[in-house]
């Protein structure tokens, strides 16, 4: 083995083992919580006969601890007929912003199909979840207005899940979308001042999320971004549910 295939062998090794690290198991009680309503699941249903069906929905929620609700995805007449009977198992994905962002997959029961006034699943709910962490750094829950400007487009957002590593720009529909690799400048606002003006969050958009009202974007920030979000965070204070703006000043 050459020296060049002994570190490449070396790098998968530690790849696996980071891996196994950052993958866990977790009570379905602590894992549901950190799905968003309204956010986007993933599913790979499939027959007892082997086929499948992979598509995704909208996460609406729980009933009690009995049952996830999720809405009915847009599929053609025949496959809803055909695939989603009840009970059918289906792999569900989900991936979580908050904290440490994280996919959560499990395995889930197809229970009962609701028809009307609107078509919903409801899923059994797993005693357990698979969870994969994201990120490196934790993500501190704040909700913070901003003005963003990327190819010479500005417009008006609020910031999420920030860290000093990236964070979660949400916004209207009705603004210009964005795709990957799109370059972002933000400057974060309150009471109609700008806070960031010689401290500004500059980065990159790294995933894309839809959402019922609005649009969903991951930022990972540059160096100079990261080291400002460091400023930024150290301005924020606790207000008894998230990090906030305490003074202006």
């Amino acid at each position: 083995m050459s020296q060049q295939d002994a570190v490449a062998l070396k790098g998968k090794i530690i790849n696996k083992r980071q891996a196994k690290v950052m993958q866990s198991t977790i009570s379905s009680i602590d894992a549901l919580p950190m799905i968003s309503h309204g956010s986007e699941l993933s599913f790979d249903l499939m027959t007892p006969i082997g086929t499948h069906i992979s598509s995704k929905a909208n996460f609406i929620g729980c009933h009690t601890n009995q049952y996830i609700l999720m809405e009915m995805p847009e599929v053609q007449g025949d496959d809803k007929t055909y695939f989603f009977q009840e009970g059918f198992w289906m792999e569900v994905c989900a991936i979580s912003s908050r904290g440490r962002g994280a996919h959560l997959t499990f395995k889930s029961q197809l229970i009962h199909l609701i028809e009307s006034p609107v078509q919903l699943l409801l899923l059994s709910i797993p005693q357990t979840m698979q969870i994969y962490q994201l990120r490196k750094e934790p993500r501190y829950e704040v909700a913070l207005m901003a003005q963003a400007i990327t190819n010479n487009y500005k417009f008006e957002c609020q910031i999420h899940d920030l860290s000093r590593g990236g964070c979660r720009v949400v916004t209207s529909l009705l603004n210009q979308k964005l795709t990957i690799g799109d370059k972002v400048v933000i400057s974060v606002t309150h009471k109609g001042k700008n806070l960031t003006d010689s401290a500004l969050l500059i980065g990159e958009v790294c995933n894309l999320q839809s959402s019922v009202n609005h649009s969903q974007y991951g930022l990972k920030f540059s160096e100079e971004g990261q080291n400002n979000a460091k400023v930024l965070l150290s301005k924020l204070k606790f207000d008894g549910t998230k990090l906030a703006i305490m003074n202006a000043s």
